[in-house]
């Protein structure tokens, strides 16, 4: 996908930052508090062309690709001041691009990137599981044969997006056994006979990003519903993905980080000693760092998904981004993160999401270190 200009990626971060100062700031506590989803900011984000932020042109989006979804993100997240609102837009944005634009067929792009990029039909990947996350070996969702296409049956867990989405991307067990499992990806509309969404899940400190599940029974799909190469989903889909996931929430907590300083700003009066000032200005350095490094991540997977140094990349955004945190609660100090103010549901929502698949990036970290 072609690379939006400096001139041109600039002006539609500040579009989404106008966007987000206006309509998502003066919200934000109430979203974070908030167990629904707001649609009607949502579709305000659709109107606006904020929900094709990435997307190819031809079908509606802003082009760009990921750098554009990271600026946005970025945007979003430090005007707005609401990590879950921004973290639901960051994943319908990926999951559009990654999914749709990167693997879809041409009549799949057709048919849903123009519906995606104006906020009609939220996108949702499905790969997780109930109690073993996105793991190949206990993935138990399979996909048989039938006919001229396949029947899925399994269930599907811990779904950003999920309670609310009109179409998911459900990874399945295909062929093989053990490790020698194969996977395949199916796009499958949320009506389809067999789908039932399960109870959602309150992720308290993703308010109001909803998250819940899927169960499925002999729900049917044809070939043409598939994404990427049949058998290949595991490596073109799930692996892949988190390394995107990865560089475009960096971006998000790269925002929310110097959201988060400016609160505790407020929260002081203005009065910092010379070691809360300290903190805090490594910290900003820190979240500055974040960003560069999320648009450089971007840029590199915007040109191959599978490159090397995404794992590395993984690991040192999510190590500093937790180093960034320690330093802007310095900063804060604990009386301002006691209670239940904006700072502190902001600095509990950061800490939360840079937990999020913590094992998977240590796993990573052990790879690199033992390839030494």
């Amino acid at each position: 996908m072609k690379n939006l200009s400096p001139k041109k990626l600039l002006a539609l971060a500040e579009k989404m930052a106008d966007f987000a100062g206006k309509q998502v700031a003066p919200r934000a506590e109430d979203l974070a508090s908030q167990a629904g989803f707001p649609h009607d900011l949502w579709d305000l984000l659709g109107r606006e062309g904020l929900l094709g932020v990435g997307l190819p042109e031809l079908f509606g989006g802003t082009g760009g690709g990921y750098p554009a979804i990271a600026a946005c993100g970025e945007a979003l997240a430090r005007e707005g001041g609401c990590l879950g609102l921004a973290a639901s837009w960051m994943i319908q944005c990926v999951a559009a691009r990654f999914l749709v634009a990167g693997l879809g067929s041409l009549a799949l792009k057709r048919r849903w990137l123009p519906e995606l990029a104006r906020g009609r039909v939220i996108l949702s990947l499905a790969a997780s599981e109930p109690g073993t996350g996105a793991h190949p070996a206990k993935m138990r969702t399979m996909a048989r044969p039938d006919g001229k296409g396949w029947l899925l049956s399994g269930e599907k867990a811990f779904l950003t997006n999920g309670p609310v989405a009109h179409l998911f991307a459900v990874v399945a067990v295909s062929g093989g056994e053990g490790k020698n499992k194969k996977f395949t990806c199916f796009l499958v509309p949320a009506d389809a006979p067999g789908l039932e969404k399960t109870a959602p899940m309150d992720v308290a400190a993703l308010r109001p990003s909803p998250h819940g599940g899927i169960r499925l029974e002999s729900v049917r799909v044809e070939k043409s519903q598939v994404l990427g190469t049949p058998g290949q989903a595991y490596l073109q889909v799930v692996k892949p993905f988190r390394d995107v996931e990865d560089a475009c929430m960096t971006a998000l907590f790269a925002g929310s980080l110097a959201r988060e300083l400016e609160l505790a700003r407020e929260a002081s009066g203005g009065e910092w000693d010379d070691a809360r000032a300290l903190a805090a200005g490594r910290a900003l350095a820190l979240s500055r760092g974040l960003f560069a490094i999320s648009l450089a991540a971007g840029e590199q997977l915007e040109q191959d998904t599978a490159h090397p140094g995404a794992a590395a990349l993984s690991v040192a955004m999510r190590e500093t981004g937790a180093l960034a945190q320690d330093l802007a609660e310095q900063a804060a100090g604990p009386a301002a993160l006691a209670g239940e103010t904006p700072l502190a549901r902001l600095a509990a929502a950061l800490r939360f999401g840079m937990g999020i698949a913590a094992r998977a990036t240590e796993k990573k970290a052990l790879i690199l270190g033992r390839s030494l």
